[in-house]
């Protein structure tokens, strides 16, 4: 209700303002040589986020928040231009071709558009023209050239992003990230929303380290922004057709349309995706049968100018996932194959294949609104984003992985989440300026597990109770475990900058978060009478004993922070250091919580102790030099030390979840980004990261895992990425990329178990792609880890030996993208 009552505010905004009116300029912009107009040139207005884009004439319109004021016109290929205008203004602009001449980039890391290299924070910006470049189609491809960045996806609903060896290694729905999404603004709350089919993308920006002062919540590791291309006041469409092995089809579709002249627009953005078995082969016919992706999903944005100072947005999404494909397959044991070779035979992973005993099936639907107006106020910007986000999954899982029916999991996860940010942003001119504001976070989020025993568990648990046979013929039971957290999390936050001298400043910030969270859980069983006449209590015990309902609370008040110094040394060249500390919240475990003592047949009741995990805290120092030697060469390099208190891990435990808190644990590393253009149209992209991080104090219970290398972080990661493109006077375009990603070795585990750490593995991705009539018609073919590297991207010790998740392998094919109008 809330969300509606917001919404109906901002459309009676529109019709009131609708005859409000602004400074307009408009143009023309052609290739100063050729003489055919530029499709795509960016026109931006200085030192403000309000820009556009010329249409498939080269003709751009611009309502200035200004009656004088400047403008920069750029495009890659093109010498930038920067041309003072005034309202009324009718621009001709002939670009000269400047093929040795880097893009400049755009980060929006101080909540407002800036040129990277003048932040004074570690980030990478992958360029919606990029993604398009390597044929992205995911958010988790759009990441992997990052340095000391990794990503891996424990089934479709559980994707993992670690930064700096800085992750959460969870599963399920009640356990909150360390590193922050947002997309246009927006925070996504839960892991399972992130490896979202890209459609339509400005931008990705990744800031490495903490963001706690600005950025939302859960940032201790850093944040994946996604900036979707916004309606403009144009009017243009494409639509872009996919197809590969693998049965792959892809279809994805934009148009942008001005309804009213300078005033009001819209775009919308479609896709739909369907591949099977890119991952693993399911050996049984009903198995491959759900081993498909099959993805439809649609955005719509209206953007609204009631004035020169004011935008209005209000945007809409809904995805629905009829089927994914599964990544898991069975790894096994030696102790378990000794003990019988045929039963516990391993998976023929090396091959990519599976034996569920149950097929793997999925369906998720996602959707949410946003309202964000975004008003000048004096010489600063106030900023309003409300925003509802709403996701439910179900799946059937088989929990050993393997041929062997002993424990399947039927689990469903929903969540509610309404956010709201207002946040005003001072004139970055001036000596001193500042950002403020207020930040709020309401969740509402459900787990659903029922664990479903089946005959084959009787006979490998009879030796724990004395018995050689314990075949129960037709044997299951259930265990549903049912729990909730109601979450609600609000914030203030400023941050100022203060100019000591031109070249010279200093950056603070301080965010006060309050985090309040109840949980209720709730376990019932369906026993088995056989199994109670047999052994005098229903196995279903072995996964946890049933229980009313309970309910725990907590509460966190905490402050967190940064203090940074910069020093411009020449308008080219910058030093930074920094500190952040970050947190992350309390939580609780929605796995099974209560167990059966198998020594003393007693009951390990349900408490608190059983359920909950303290909050973590994190301390960064980081020191950074960002240069642009030319408008050919950019270099960026940045080193960080990072204190750790109390990281949450998982000790995964056979047919349950444990969570613990590392007490310490300490690391380090360093950066490099080369960004070259090396002679005429050919670029080059070069970064690397090293690091070390490792638990200094970690017990859980006898065991010390002290000195273990941390999850998830691997020493070693790297990047190059050669293209070529060539512009021919026609105005057609031929386009090569190749790009190596390469990551050392990295634990899967907090034991550090060798058997199912990922190994270091180098994926190699190409693209060839032709565009005529100035990129109105463009075709590609592409390929993607072309040399068929496997490697376990999650690994997990189970019950019934091990199982893993393995990367995508080798895809190929080819698109075509035809932009309309």
């Amino acid at each position: 209700m809330k969300v509606f009552n917001y919404l109906l505010f901002i459309s009676a905004i529109f019709f009131i303002s609708l005859n409000a009116h602004g400074q307009n300029i408009k143009g023309t912009i052609i290739d100063g040589d050729s003489g055919t107009p530029i499709v795509g040139a960016t026109i931006v207005e200085v030192g403000t986020q309000n820009g556009t884009t010329t249409n498939f004439e080269g003709k751009f319109s611009l309502v200035l928040s200004k009656k004088e004021t400047q403008v920069k016109i750029e495009f890659i290929g093109f010498e930038d231009i920067t041309k003072d205008v005034k309202e009324g203004d009718v621009l001709d602009i002939k670009l000269t071709p400047d093929e040795l001449t880097l893009e400049s980039v755009v980060v929006s890391a101080n909540r407002v558009e800036e040129d990277l290299q003048t932040v004074s924070v570690a980030a990478t910006v992958i360029t919606g023209k990029d993604l398009e470049d390597m044929s992205v189609k995911s958010t988790v491809e759009a990441l992997n050239t990052v340095p000391n960045l990794i990503t891996d996806s424990y089934g479709p609903s559980q994707t993992n992003i670690s930064i700096r060896g800085i992750s959460t290694n969870f599963d399920g729905v009640g356990l909150e990230q360390a590193v922050g999404m947002y997309i246009n603004d927006v925070y996504q709350s839960r892991a399972y929303g992130f490896n979202a089919v890209m459609m339509d993308i400005e931008r990705v920006e990744v800031l490495r380290g903490p963001q706690g002062t600005l950025f939302g919540k859960n940032t201790v590791g850093g944040v994946a922004n996604i900036i979707t291309a916004q309606p403009n006041m144009d009017n243009g469409a494409s639509i872009e057709l996919s197809a590969g092995n693998y049965n792959y089809m892809q279809a994805r579709g934009m148009a942008n349309v001005m309804l009213v002249p300078d005033k009001l627009a819209f775009r919308v953005t479609g896709a739909y995706n369907y591949r099977q078995g890119s991952y693993v082969e399911h050996l049984s016919e009903e198995g491959q049968e759900a081993n498909k992706t099959k993805f439809g999903g649609a955005r719509g944005a209206l953007l609204y100018k009631p004035s020169s100072k004011v935008d209005i947005t209000l945007e809409g999404y809904y995805y629905n996932d009829a089927s994914a494909e599964a990544s898991m397959t069975y790894l096994s044991s030696p102790d378990l194959v000794a003990v019988d070779p045929d039963l516990f035979a391993a998976d023929d992973w090396e091959n990519r294949k599976a034996s569920f005993s149950e097929p793997f099936t999925f369906s998720r639907d996602q959707y949410g609104a946003s309202a964000k107006v975004i008003a000048q106020m004096g010489t600063g910007t106030f900023s309003s984003i409300s925003a509802y986000s709403a996701s439910s999954d179900r799946s059937i899982q088989d929990v050993e992985v393997s041929p062997i029916p002993a424990v399947y999991l039927d689990r469903g996860q929903k969540f509610n989440t309404f956010t709201q940010e207002l946040r005003y942003n001072s004139d970055k001119s001036k000596r001193f300026s500042y950002i403020g504001g207020l930040y709020g976070v309401k969740e509402t989020i459900e787990g659903n597990d029922i664990g479903v025993t089946q005959e084959f568990l009787p006979p490998l648990l009879g030796p724990d109770f004395g018995i050689d046979d314990l075949f129960i013929p037709g044997y299951t039971e259930e265990v549903n475990n049912l729990s909730t957290i109601d979450n609600t999390s609000l914030a203030a936050f400023v941050s100022g900058t203060f100019k000591f001298t031109p070249q010279f400043k200093a950056t603070a910030g301080v965010r006060f978060t309050h985090e309040s969270k109840v949980f209720n859980t709730q376990q019932t069983t369906v026993e088995s009478q056989d199994a109670i006449d047999m052994l005098g209590f229903p196995l279903v015990y072995m996964l946890g004993t049933p229980y009313d309902n309970q309910e725990f609370k907590s509460e966190d008040n905490v402050i967190t922070g940064d203090f940074g110094l910069s020093y411009e040394i020449n308008p080219n060249h910058m030093v930074y250091g920094k500190f952040a500390r970050g947190f992350k919240g309390t939580g609780y475990n929605f796995a099974v919580s209560s167990y059966l003592n198998l020594e003393s047949f007693m009951i390990d009741p349900v408490e608190e102790a059983n359920v909950l995990y303290k909050p973590e805290y994190i301390n960064s120092y980081e020191i950074g030099y960002k240069s642009s030697f030319n408008n050919r060469l950019r270099l960026n390099v940045a080193a960080y030390y990072i204190d750790y208190e109390n990281k949450q891990e998982l000790l995964f435990a056979g047919l349950t979840n444990f969570i613990a808190n590392a007490d310490k644990s300490t690391g380090y590393g360093g950066e490099i980004e080369v960004d070259a253009m090396l002679f005429k149209g050919f670029r080059v992209n070069l970064n690397g990261g090293i690091q070390k991080m490792t638990y200094d104090e970690f017990k859980v219970g006898d065991v010390d895992l002290s000195g273990n290398k941390m999850a998830k972080a691997p020493e070693f990661t790297m990047s190059v990425t050669p293209e070529y493109t060539k512009i021919f006077n026609n105005g057609s375009k031929l386009f090569a990329m190749l790009n190596v990603s390469y990551n050392g070795q990295s634990f899967n585990d907090i034991y550090n178990t060798e058997s199912i750490s990922r190994k270091a593995a180098a994926i190699v991705n190409a693209r060839l792609g032709y565009s005529i009539k100035n990129s109105r018609y463009n075709i590609g073919i592409w390929g993607k880890n072309l040399t068929n590297e496997l490697y376990f991207g999650h690994g997990f010790q189970g019950l019934i030996g091990d199982f893993v998740s393995i990367n995508q392998a080798r895809t190929y094919g080819a698109d075509l993208k035809i932009n309309i109008f």
